[in-house]
């Protein structure tokens, strides 16, 4: 398949690249900062450098190919407590988080309907279900993935009406728990303990269950599954 995958480059985009590359899909990953490594990585990648902060960006133009599968795994977390926010690092998570899903799911999902074939998958979180200290402006985006999920689902009989046609098309959303992640690594052990003390498993998500769980959606045979949140958390619970 060809597949467009954002945020390449961060934890759990990583783990997801390396195992869609070992399916030899061919992979055309977006980046904002990484290691020269990983760019070198496979010639099945095609590596495009991407600010999603940038309002103005020219989505026809930058992502001029025909994809399969599209999955928005960019992200950006800022901590700061309610009434000590930097108006700028809202406004950034709100932009990369939430309001880029918009556009790629309304630039890409009209295009895979004519198509006949795509999968659109969407990386939340589990701070968008249970909020998180700290991360109010984090937890308000991915929390309104919900909403485009839901509203988004809702057009696809609409869209398909409007062309004539009956595609093979889903919009899902995957949202981890905590996960073994660089980011996990730096949270204090008191912190760390807490969160573990939430999971069945004991343990934090490993980033390649992640990615396990992107085979399955992306399927062809999987095109009953639309609409869906997937919690991947471990049974994390409140």
């Amino acid at each position: 398949m060809n597949i467009l995958l954002t945020g390449a480059s961060g934890g759990i985009g990583k783990s997801i690249l390396m195992h869609l590359l070992q399916r030899d899909h061919l992979i055309t990953a977006t980046y904002f900062t990484t290691d020269s490594g990983l760019l070198d990585l496979s010639k099945n990648i095609k590596w495009i450098k991407v600010d999603f902060s940038n309002l103005d960006l020219d989505y026809e133009k930058i992502f001029n190919d025909q994809y399969d599968v599209v999955i928005h795994c960019a992200g950006i977390a800022i901590s700061g407590l309610i009434g000590k926010q930097n108006q700028r690092d809202v406004q950034r998570q709100i932009q990369i988080n939430l309001t880029t899903a918009v556009l790629i799911v309304d630039f890409f999902l009209p295009k895979m309907i004519t198509s006949g074939f795509g999968r659109i998958v969407l990386i939340s979180s589990i701070v968008g279900r249970d909020g998180s200290i700290g991360l109010s402006a984090y937890s308000a985006s991915k929390s309104g993935l919900s909403g485009l999920l839901k509203s988004a689902v809702r057009e696809i009989p609409i869209i398909k009406k409007r062309f004539g046609l009956d595609s093979n098309v889903t919009l899902n959303i995957i949202s981890p728990g905590y996960t073994e992640t660089q980011m996990i690594s730096s949270v204090p052990p008191e912190v760390k303990e807490k969160l573990l003390d939430r999971s069945a498993l004991d343990r934090f998500v490993s980033p390649n269950e992640i990615a396990t769980l992107i085979d399955f959606i992306i399927e062809p045979s999987s095109v009953a599954i639309c609409g869906a949140n997937f919690e991947i958390n471990g049974g994390s619970s409140l």
